[in-house]
């Protein structure tokens, strides 16, 4: 069985950044109920507020959406593939019999930026992302994947 390691900053990382939006996020709102309430709001920054609060949730949806989704351990050995989250303790057995393959792919950004990812399909047509930011040794895991014998393509 290989188990990949992975880095934990990432994930610290995204958790941090997720309590922090939250928290502005939430104070924004109840400053603004409070101007609304007591009339010391004009309409402009009544809009710019409401804006500014709606971004700032929005991000906080996009880090937090990342934490939930992300397996963040994987195990691979002959019989199946294991994915975990260790945040939320969900757990995704890929059997053999239900792999169909594994693709190298990447995250493309606006300027150009890219990370590298491997998507685990199954025949069920359920995909599970790995990206290279949250393991160590990511060139060894698709190695370990041919090694154990799962179809690459």
């Amino acid at each position: 069985m290989y188990k990949v390691k992975i880095n934990p900053f990432i994930p610290t990382l995204l958790f941090v950044i997720s309590f922090i939006l939250l928290y502005t996020s939430v104070v924004l709102t109840i400053q603004l109920i409070l101007k609304i309430i007591n009339l010391q709001i004009d309409f402009s920054e009544l809009v710019s507020a409401c804006i500014y609060t709606i971004f700032i949730y929005f991000i906080f949806y996009l880090t937090t959406k990342q934490l939930l989704i992300t397996p963040l351990s994987l195990f691979i050995d002959k019989e199946q593939i294991v994915l975990r989250n260790f945040l939320f303790f969900n757990k995704v057995i890929i059997k053999r019999k239900d792999f169909s393959s594994l693709t190298k792919s990447y995250l493309s950004f606006v300027k150009g930026g890219t990370i590298d990812t491997f998507i685990i399909k199954t025949k069920k047509g359920k995909e599970y992302t790995l990206t290279k930011h949250l393991y160590f040794h990511w060139d060894d895991i698709f190695e370990n994947f041919v090694k154990y014998g799962y179809r690459a393509t």
